[in-house]
């Protein structure tokens, strides 16, 4: 995944030689044409979405583990700290006949102060889904890593239940606008 955040573009996880998942994150400087390595994923994967919050950090989201399995975890990555942290958020609210899960190939951006939101991907099987959620970070608490929550879970359906091979969207007066896969 790709995601810039000030003069640098990062470069997080993805596939290796024989479809290996990879853990390993650099980053790249545009005004020094120079690339770094920064710290791993806790667990590698590719496929995965991320969002760059504040200037701050970057939120990993989902994606694909070896085997091909969905990737349960939400890391974030702390700018200053060169660290990934995995996060365990609390679900609020969200219903019984509500499926949820972190799919591969959604779509990430943060929507105001607090939350991301995360949108459309692909299941354990590659069909598509139109299920999203708002991820919630209280950027200002000091216990920042228990401050989590994943809510209003399938509160808007996309239109077509599809995954982002480019995953970065875009807000234009107060309007989301993404490419999918269709």
């Amino acid at each position: 995944a790709l995601c810039a955040l000030g003069n640098f573009i990062y470069i997080i996880g993805g596939f290796g030689n024989k479809q290996v998942m990879l853990g390993e994150c650099e980053k790249y400087d545009v005004q020094t044409k120079q690339t770094q390595k920064i710290a791993s994923l806790n667990h590698p994967c590719a496929s995965l979405s991320v969002c760059t919050f504040y200037q701050n950090y970057i939120f990993k989201f989902g994606g694909m583990e070896m085997q091909h399995n969905l990737s349960p975890f939400i890391e974030k990555y702390t700018i200053k700290d060169n660290r990934w942290v995995v996060l365990d958020p609390k679900l609020a609210g969200v219903q019984p006949e509500h499926f949820f899960a972190l799919l591969s190939n959604s779509c990430s951006l943060q929507i105001n102060k607090n939350d991301i939101l995360v949108f459309g991907g692909y299941l354990e099987d590659n069909s598509g889904s139109n299920q999203s959620f708002l991820f919630t970070f209280d950027h200002n608490n000091s216990d920042e890593d228990d401050n989590v929550m994943i809510r209003n879970v399938n509160d808007k359906l996309l239109p077509y239940g599809e995954g982002f091979w480019n995953n970065q969207a875009l807000v234009y007066e107060r309007q989301v606008y993404a490419l999918q896969n269709i």
